[in-house]
């Protein structure tokens, strides 16, 4: 006990036992008082509204900061930014082993983010970006091949977050929300050759889910891993885009997956994406009002894809659409059904330029050298390459409305198929080419009504293993048949031929110009072009097998009516054209 008592008298305790109070008393409430007093006026008085916190804490001798009920917000009240809790814990004995500042772990809880854009299509972090002071031009900035400031930070976590963006500019306006959002990165290093694992879990609106993970390095600048979405809802996207297209509410899902790798340097950035694969199921689309069809699709599919942004390559294994119908249709005014998909906005009258008013460039001095010429596009680029090794299109229907003309027609094709591959680049210094292999196309049950009148019906077109070639403008069909159909045609009493109704009512001619009108100058005399390369077409072998044809005419005193049945025919033709007289 007198031991005790006599180093409690010794001078140098106390002042370490102050210097302790002291330093705790700073780290516990001074901090924490500074804080809560100075940065809220002062970012307020920087983004030009209010910010405010609803509680801070340090722990001086752990080094753990946490702040509270942080909200940034618009000066009408509405909220911009919060965050329920923001954590860091500082690891100083780390830091110093590694001289580096680690950070044992950065947490932040509850984070939301309201984006709004305005009538105007302003953002409202476009506005508090505007609102900060300039950058000042003279300050110094770092070299940008320079090293990134040392920084270790062993775990970054966010959970639960919250993005909503309201869009203004429709009526009324539209909200759309991504809640749940869960973001880990470990072990995220600014040392040389380090690299830390991160993942992304968010949860998308309407269902679905979104996730992306991989490792990332910062010296040098490099990541990978994957990135996946499933469940997307076709009627997200279209909210986004309610305000511009005429389409009820869609129905479909949507699936994503890929394997990325990113890497930069001084010299060069490269991006390579592998095992790219993308679905959409149970499509439907159809026009806002009325609510008519305009397209269904069961499956849409693309196969792992690999993409190499360095060597300009896309390889796609197949892609397959299956099971789905399309619907065409021109009203009476000769609009089609797909034209009116994109709603027409009224845009501002364009006013008419004024008079030029600014004076003639003055003449260059003798002497002087005119400006150079702006420098060439590099015309060595290496080109772009895709490479499709298969497309499938099965059980595909159309459908055609045409009521333009003087009774509707209706056409379809009950079962379309179709099947190539294909090899295409463009982009370097020679011609475009593109190379299409193994094409084999099937229509079945295809029909052509005028009125209540029947006027084709084939039950099937099939074309085998054509081949198409642009560079050398080669065309070769081994076999094209038609197997089993009707064919009917009619002359009126007015020697008018049925099948010529189905052309849309031309307008009535043009008025003659009066007869002083200056006569209109004769059109220039083209530019001789250079000959084209004619083309080679090939149809090594047509076949038409039971076919029937009907035929009326009423234009004479006796009504005339034939018939001919199971007709058959087969031959082959070798053509050119392009360049001079078809041969």
């Amino acid at each position: 006990m007198k031991r005790l008592l006599s180093l409690l008298r010794k001078p140098w305790l106390g002042i370490t036992l102050g210097v302790v109070l002291v330093y705790a008393l700073l780290g516990f409430a001074g901090l924490p008082y500074l804080l809560e007093r100075f940065v809220p006026p002062k970012v307020t008085e920087l983004v030009q509204r209010p910010l405010s916190i609803g509680g801070v804490s340090f722990n001086p001798f752990l080094f753990k900061f946490e702040a509270r009920d942080i909200l940034l917000a618009e000066t009408d009240g509405r909220p911009v930014f919060g965050l329920k809790r923001l954590f860091v814990d500082f690891e100083l004995v780390s830091s110093l082993l590694k001289w580096a500042p680690t950070l044992a772990e950065i947490r932040l809880e509850g984070p939301s983010v309201n984006l709004v854009q305005d009538k105007d299509g302003l953002l409202n972090l476009s506005r508090i970006a505007a609102s900060l002071p300039p950058e000042d031009p003279n300050a110094p900035k770092p070299p940008e091949d320079g090293a990134p400031p040392r920084l270790i930070v062993q775990q970054i976590v966010l959970a639960n977050g919250e993005i909503s963006f309201e869009n203004q500019a429709q009526q009324p306006p539209v909200v759309n929300k991504a809640d749940h959002l869960d973001l880990e990165l470990r072990n995220l290093s600014t040392l040389p050759e380090r690299s830390g694992r991160y993942e992304v879990d968010l949860a998308l609106p309407g269902g679905g889910v979104a996730l992306w993970k991989g490792d990332v390095s910062l010296n040098p600048v490099r990541s990978a891993g994957t990135v996946s979405v499933e469940g997307l809802k076709m009627a997200t996207l279209w909210r986004l885009a309610q305000d511009r297209v005429a389409l009820s509410e869609p129905e479909g899902e949507i699936g994503l997956s890929a394997q990325y790798a990113f890497s930069r340097d001084a010299a060069a950035t490269a991006i390579q994406l592998s095992e790219t694969v993308f679905h959409l199921n149970g499509l439907k689309l159809a026009t806002a009002e009325p609510k008519v069809p305009l397209a269904e699709l069961e499956e849409f599919r693309i196969d792992p894809t690999r993409v190499d942004l360095g060597a300009r390559l896309v390889e796609i294994p197949a892609i397959t659409l299956r099971k789905g119908k399309f619907q065409l249709a021109r009203d009476k005014q000769g609009r089609l059904n797909w034209q009116t998909v994109m709603k027409t906005t009224a845009s501002p009258a364009t006013p008419a330029p004024a008079a030029a008013s600014s004076p003639a460039p003055a003449p260059s001095p003798a002497g002087s050298a005119a400006p150079p010429p702006a420098p060439a596009a590099d015309a060595a680029s290496q080109p772009w390459t895709v490479k499709l090794g298969q497309f499938n299109l099965a059980e595909f229907g159309i459908e055609y409305l045409d009521e333009q003309a003087k009774e509707p027609v209706k056409a379809g094709i009950g079962d379309l198929g179709l099947s190539l591959r294909a090899e295409a680049s463009a982009g370097g210094p020679e011609e475009p080419k593109v190379q299409v292999g193994d094409i084999g196309l099937h229509l079945k049950q295809i029909s052509l009504d005028q009125g209540k009148t029947a006027l084709l019906a084939l039950e099937d077109i099939s074309l085998d293993k054509a081949s198409l070639n642009l560079p050398e403008q080669t065309l070769r069909i081994p076999l094209l048949s038609i197997t089993k159909g009707r064919v009917s045609a009619a002359m009126n009493a007015d020697r008018q031929l049925n099948w010529l109704g189905l052309t849309p009512q031309q307008p009535p001619a043009a008025t003659k110009p009066p007869q002083n009108a200056a006569p209109t100058p004769p059109p220039a005399a083209p530019a001789k072009a250079t000959p084209a390369r004619p083309w080679q077409i090939a149809l090594e072998q047509f076949q038409l097998n039971g076919l029937a044809l009907d035929y009326a005419d009423d234009s004479h005193k006796a009504p005339i009516r034939a018939s001919l049945g199971n007709l058959g025919l087969s031959f082959k033709v070798d053509a050119t054209a392009g360049n001079g007289p078809p041969k």
